[in-house]
Formats: C-alpha cells, sequence, structure tokens
C-alpha cells in the first residue's frame, strides 16, 4: 500500500512539474495532494487498527471459549 502512495505521489508531483502553471499554482496542488494523501493514510490506518482489534477480540474469545471450565 506504500509503494501505491509513493507512485501516486510521484506521479502527482510530475504533473504538478509538467505543468505550465505559476510557482503559486504548483505549491497549492502540491500542498492538496499531500493533504489527500496523508487523510487516505490516516482513514488506511484507522481501517487496519479496527480490523486488528476485531481479530484480536474474535481470537479472544475463542479461546475463551475453547478453555474448560
Amino acid at each position: 500500500m506504500k509503494k501505491v502512495f509513493a507512485i501516486l505521489a510521484i506521479a502527482g508531483l510530475m504533473v504538478a512539474c509538467n505543468n505550465d502553471a505559476k510557482t503559486e499554482e504548483v505549491k497549492k496542488d502540491s500542498a492538496a495532494i499531500i493533504d489527500s494523501m496523508n487523510k487516505m493514510m490516516q482513514n488506511t490506518k484507522d481501517s487496519v487498527n479496527k480490523m486488528l482489534e476485531n481479530t484480536q477480540d474474535s481470537v479472544n474469545k475463542m479461546m475463551s471459549d475453547s478453555m474448560p471450565k
């Protein structure tokens, strides 16, 4: 997943730098791209954390159910 974000960042910067836009516009575009990527990475991190918590809860429940009483 990190490779995808890195490739998107490089592609975004290449597109922004290849454009004949003024420097200010390039800076704004680059900042917007970086902000979007940070939000995507944060959302991905949150999703993975939730998935791991659910997996841990399931394993704990399974272990407690299999223990003799």
